[in-house]
Order: C-alpha cells, then structure tokens, then sequence
C-alpha cells in the first residue's frame, strides 16, 4: 500500500465504482447477477443490477433513496435508506444483505 501513496492516500478516494456478480438462489437454481455499484463519499450511491432482463437501479443521494425498476420508480424502503447510511461509512456491498432484487 505505501507504493500507492499509504494510508493517506486510500483516505482520499471519494469514488469508487465495482462492477460485481452477485450469485442468489432462485427457485430455477443458482442465478448470477451482474451488479454495478457507484459510491461518491460522504453520501451518494447507486446499484445498477440486471436480473432475468430487467434493470433494477436502487440510489441514495443526501438522505432520499428510491428504487427504479419495470414498475416505475419509488421510494425506497427505510430499511433500504437506513443501509444506505451505513453504506456511506464503510465499504458497501449488496451482499450485507440492505439491498434486495
């Protein structure tokens, strides 16, 4: 890490974008799904997910978070908000279990 610049260098990151695949069990068996998660700190994110054709897009920006996906778009559950938060404070990961397709 110091050859990157240390400890003080990693702090500095405000962006970070991964792409991911996030494999679920579903009632057809194993399934993959491809993620691309955007984090902007202190407090911004976005999950863009594809699962069976269908593109799902769950974001936190400020305190409001809402989801976007075939049925429209809509405010996100508090449970979903408040992961959010979390996520702004520590390395965010669909797979803690905040986030749901």
């Amino acid at each position: 890490m110091q050859a990157k610049g240390g400890v003080e260098a990693l702090k500095a990151v405000r962006t970070v974008v991964v792409d991911a695949d996030m494999s679920v069990n579903t009632a057809r068996g194993p399934t993959i799904i491809p993620t691309k998660t955007y984090v902007a700190y202190p407090d911004k994110f976005r999950v863009d997910a594809t699962f069976a054709g269908q593109q799902s897009i769950q974001a936190y920006n400020s305190g409001s978070a809402w989801v976007k996906d075939p049925a429209g778009v809509s405010a996100a559950p508090m449970r979903n908000a408040t992961c959010s938060v979390h996520a702004e404070r520590t390395d965010f990961s669909p797979a803690n279990g905040c986030i749901s397709f």
